[in-house]
């Protein structure tokens, strides 16, 4: 599960995947811009993941930003 922002921080996308690096360059094409992965969790099964996903889709954006501030302070691609 994943949280990842354009670089301009005006873009949020969260999702679930098995391949980050495939699914970051998915997910910066789609927004036409550079995006940052700047958040994620892992979990051992698909249906956890599913949970927790459909859990952050609910929260505002300034909620998931507090998440990203909390865990990842320098906004550090955590990808790289």
């Amino acid at each position: 599960m994943y949280i990842a922002f354009s670089d301009d921080k005006k873009d949020v996308f969260t999702g679930v995947t098995v391949d980050m690096g495939r699914r970051m360059k998915l997910v910066s094409a789609q927004a036409k811009k550079k995006c940052r992965l700047v958040y994620y969790e892992e979990y051992d099964n698909s249906e956890e993941a599913s949970c927790r996903y459909k859990e952050l889709e609910s929260f505002p954006k300034a909620l998931l930003i507090e998440l990203v501030n909390e865990n990842n302070p320098l906004w550090v691609d955590v990808l790289k």
